[in-house]
């Protein structure tokens, strides 16, 4: 689905929200963006899996725990700067979604991006610069605070390295 152009899949997403009367709410957008990030975060993180050998899950069962437990205390640790920018990922491009916001929200179940879009008004108006600057900077802070927060987790995932 990440090399889908989202354009071409809007429509019988859409149709199939409405069906399920999800058009307009905000489980509708989530279930949405659900479609599009899982494939990406599932294909980010099988590599990771992958790599962590079986020996060590093998050796965990041994020891009594069972392979959830094994799954728990042995996979997820090893991979946590994975699952770390995993998460960055998937909110920043949830965060930034605007088309699937546009026909699935209504007016209930709008996101800042499109209300930032929706702040610009018509041509008749001009364009505010000081306001929408202001808005801007409210739209874009979450991302940062999240990126400045977790961004440690984000260079390991992508670099592998542990210190």
């Amino acid at each position: 689905l990440r090399f889908i152009p989202y354009v071409s899949v809007i429509l019988p997403l859409y149709l199939i929200m409405l069906k399920f009367g999800l058009v307009g709410t905000h489980l509708g957008v989530v279930l949405a963006q659900q479609t599009r990030l899982m494939p990406f975060v599932i294909w980010l993180l099988r590599g990771f899996f992958l790599e962590i050998p079986g020996n060590l899950e093998e050796a965990a069962m041994v020891q009594g725990c069972s392979r959830w437990g094994a799954f728990v205390r042995i996979a997820i640790p090893l991979v946590a700067p994975a699952l770390g920018t995993a998460l960055i990922l998937s909110f920043i491009f949830a965060w930034n979604e605007y088309l699937v916001v546009l026909v699935l929200s209504g007016r209930n179940a709008q996101t800042l991006t499109l209300g930032l879009a929706k702040f610009l008004g018509g041509e008749e108006h001009g364009m505010r610069w000081g306001p929408l600057s202001a808005w801007a900077s409210v739209v874009v802070l979450p991302v940062i605070v999240f990126v400045f927060l977790v961004g440690k987790q984000f260079i390991r995932g992508f670099s592998g390295k542990t210190e």
